[in-house]
């Protein structure tokens, strides 16, 4: 096996991003210092949108109970309005058979 002792290495990239010119070695050590670092903003970004993720799964889940809760009241409100209305409707034929004239419901 030979080994290769002095191999010079022209610059590589584009501005800002520039590997100098350089024997072999020194060459592939810039390369491999920013492999690195790119490995490692890639994992903080994977990070970051984990974190993001799981903020928008907490955000949903409130979304959703709160949805349910709004129903719910919904299912209320329309229950005392029919039950509203029922009262109302015999009110006005008890109001027919005493003579009495059910005065008009507020306005506000």
């Amino acid at each position: 096996m030979v080994a290769a002792t002095a191999v010079t290495v022209a610059a590589m990239g584009t501005a800002p991003n520039v590997i100098p010119a350089g024997d072999l070695q020194t060459v592939l050590g810039s390369i491999y210092g920013k492999a690195v670092y790119a490995a490692d903003q890639v994992g903080a970004a994977t990070y970051k949108a984990d974190q993001a993720n799981s903020r928008l799964d907490t955000l949903e889940g409130t979304a959703a109970d709160a949805s349910t809760t709004a129903y719910a009241a919904k299912g209320t409100a329309d229950y005392a309005a029919s039950q509203v209305g029922f009262l109302d409707y015999h009110l006005r034929q008890i109001a027919v058979l005493v003579d009495y004239t059910v005065p008009p419901a507020p306005t506000a």
